[in-house]
């Protein structure tokens, strides 16, 4: 079984391909005057960081191993820290 596989190989395909578009569109933006093409590149920034959160969540998620049985007194959590009643 390799390093990356399932979800996190397909989330480095979407940071690599969305990380590309973003460099291709800022640098045509600044080269052509254009602030369409600049703050569209912004927003895919604002893409890779959502997909770079998505990925450490899945590594996270693998570390963490089974939980399943978990519940909040195991956490260390109580009702009032999480706000609800």
């Amino acid at each position: 079984m390799g390093r990356y596989t399932g979800k996190s190989c397909r989330l480095i395909t979407m940071m690599v391909l969305t990380s590309s578009f973003f460099l291709a569109e800022i640098v045509t933006g600044y080269t052509t005057h254009s602030v369409a093409l600049i703050a569209d590149s912004f927003h895919m920034l604002s893409d890779i960081i959502s997909l770079v959160v998505g990925f450490i969540a899945v590594k996270v998620s693998l570390e963490l191993g089974n939980v399943e049985g978990l519940k909040f007194q195991d956490l260390n959590l109580s009702e009032k820290q999480l706000g609800i009643r």
